[in-house]
Protein backbone atom coordinates (compact mmCIF):
# COMPACT_ATOMS: atom_id res chain seq x y z
CA UNK A 1 0.00 0.00 0.00
CA UNK A 2 1.53 3.14 -0.97
CA UNK A 3 0.15 6.66 0.33
CA UNK A 4 1.15 9.71 -2.60
CA UNK A 5 1.12 13.34 -1.10
CA UNK A 6 1.27 16.30 -3.29
CA UNK A 7 2.48 20.03 -2.49
CA UNK A 8 1.78 22.69 -4.02
CA UNK A 9 3.74 25.76 -3.54
CA UNK A 10 3.90 29.21 -5.04
CA UNK A 11 6.05 32.38 -4.77
CA UNK A 12 5.55 36.26 -7.00
CA UNK A 13 8.70 35.81 -8.80
CA UNK A 14 8.55 35.54 -12.67
CA UNK A 15 8.06 32.32 -14.29
CA UNK A 16 11.71 32.25 -15.20
CA UNK A 17 13.10 28.73 -14.34
CA UNK A 18 12.83 25.11 -13.78
CA UNK A 19 12.08 24.19 -9.42
CA UNK A 20 14.71 22.60 -7.97
CA UNK A 21 14.84 21.15 -4.19
CA UNK A 22 11.65 20.49 -3.14
CA UNK A 23 10.26 23.91 -1.13
CA UNK A 24 12.34 26.18 -2.63
CA UNK A 25 10.47 26.31 -5.83
CA UNK A 26 9.64 29.71 -8.03
CA UNK A 27 7.05 30.09 -9.95
CA UNK A 28 7.55 27.21 -12.59
CA UNK A 29 6.64 27.43 -16.22
CA UNK A 30 2.94 25.72 -16.98
CA UNK A 31 2.93 22.35 -18.58
CA UNK A 32 6.72 21.56 -17.46
CA UNK A 33 7.82 18.32 -15.47
CA UNK A 34 10.47 17.32 -13.85
CA UNK A 35 12.36 14.84 -11.38
CA UNK A 36 13.28 15.60 -8.00
CA UNK A 37 15.71 13.36 -6.53
CA UNK A 38 13.07 10.56 -6.97
CA UNK A 39 9.87 12.54 -7.06
CA UNK A 40 8.09 13.59 -9.89
CA UNK A 41 7.26 17.19 -10.11
CA UNK A 42 4.27 18.89 -12.72
CA UNK A 43 3.39 22.68 -13.05
CA UNK A 44 -0.30 23.47 -13.60
CA UNK A 45 -1.62 26.22 -15.55
CA UNK A 46 -1.52 28.84 -12.73
CA UNK A 47 2.22 28.17 -12.26
CA UNK A 48 2.23 25.95 -9.11
CA UNK A 49 4.64 23.20 -8.86
CA UNK A 50 2.65 19.39 -7.36
CA UNK A 51 5.24 17.28 -6.75
CA UNK A 52 5.17 14.04 -5.29
CA UNK A 53 6.71 13.53 -1.28
CA UNK A 54 8.35 10.21 -1.41
CA UNK A 55 11.64 10.17 1.13
CA UNK A 56 14.51 9.57 -0.93
CA UNK A 57 17.17 7.40 -0.25
CA UNK A 58 20.77 9.05 -0.82
CA UNK A 59 21.74 6.21 -3.17
CA UNK A 60 24.72 7.24 -5.37
CA UNK A 61 23.90 7.65 -9.23
CA UNK A 62 26.01 6.28 -11.21
CA UNK A 63 27.29 6.31 -15.15
CA UNK A 64 24.97 3.47 -16.74
CA UNK A 65 27.39 0.32 -17.95
CA UNK A 66 30.14 0.92 -15.78
CA UNK A 67 31.75 -1.60 -13.20
CA UNK A 68 34.15 -1.31 -10.08
CA UNK A 69 35.52 -2.75 -6.88
CA UNK A 70 34.04 -1.50 -3.66
CA UNK A 71 36.03 -3.31 -0.73
CA UNK A 72 35.85 -6.81 -1.78
CA UNK A 73 32.64 -6.71 -3.31
CA UNK A 74 32.09 -6.28 -7.45
CA UNK A 75 29.60 -3.06 -8.31
CA UNK A 76 28.25 -2.35 -11.51
CA UNK A 77 25.73 0.57 -12.86
CA UNK A 78 22.65 -0.48 -14.43
CA UNK A 79 21.02 0.88 -17.72
CA UNK A 80 18.52 3.09 -15.36
CA UNK A 81 21.11 4.35 -13.09
CA UNK A 82 21.13 2.23 -10.48
CA UNK A 83 23.89 0.79 -8.14
CA UNK A 84 24.50 -2.77 -7.57
CA UNK A 85 26.92 -4.61 -6.28
CA UNK A 86 27.99 -8.80 -4.43
CA UNK A 87 26.29 -9.65 -1.30
CA UNK A 88 29.71 -10.78 0.23
CA UNK A 89 30.44 -9.35 3.72
CA UNK A 90 34.39 -7.80 3.49
CA UNK A 91 35.79 -9.76 6.52
CA UNK A 92 39.08 -8.40 7.31
CA UNK A 93 41.31 -10.85 9.30
CA UNK A 94 42.25 -9.92 12.81
CA UNK A 95 46.03 -8.19 13.17
CA UNK A 96 48.00 -9.78 15.44
CA UNK A 97 49.02 -7.44 18.77
CA UNK A 98 52.33 -7.14 20.22
CA UNK A 99 52.28 -8.74 23.75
Amino acid sequence: CAILLLGIVKTDTPESSTPSGLGSYENCIPGTSWMDECNTCDCNDDGLAACTRMLCENIPKCTPGSSWTEDCQSCVCSDQGDVSCTGESCVTPPTPSNA
